[in-house]
């Protein structure tokens, strides 16, 4: 539509302009900020589309850095998984270990049970 109807597309996207931005919609944003660039170079207005083209360049840098941002914080929250992975592994491991000294002490105690009836039936014995 710009090389057919430039005027008519400048309106359309000046209106998607307003919209995306009340919306906050950076990647539509963009888009019409790309596009009013296109548009204002083929109407020989060559510094409103320098506008435009500043305009696009410094949101484009919004967007990598919200980018950026959200990859760290995707990566801190896998390492955070992770690491309480590891922890419940550890906690599972010390309690099969706790569960094993309770075996031991509960043979302990039954052996020590057993060697006290064989004394006592020792001493009836004599």
């Amino acid at each position: 539509m710009i090389g057919n109807n430039t005027d008519e597309a400048v309106d359309l996207l000046r209106k998607s302009l307003a919209l995306s931005t009340q919306m906050d919609d950076k990647l539509h944003t963009l888009y019409a900020y790309r596009e009013m660039r296109i548009a204002e170079k083929l109407r020989g207005n060559i510094a409103e589309s320098l506008n435009y083209a500043e305009k696009e360049i410094a949101l484009s840098e919004i967007i990598q850095n919200e980018n950026e941002k959200n990859e760290v914080a995707l990566e801190k929250a896998h390492l955070h998984s992770y690491k309480m992975e590891i922890e419940l592994e550890s906690l599972k491991e010390k309690e099969k270990l706790h569960q094993l000294e309770l075996a031991k002490k509960n043979s302990e105690i039954e052996s020590s049970g057993q060697a006290r009836i064989i004394s006592e039936l020792e001493l009836d014995k004599k």
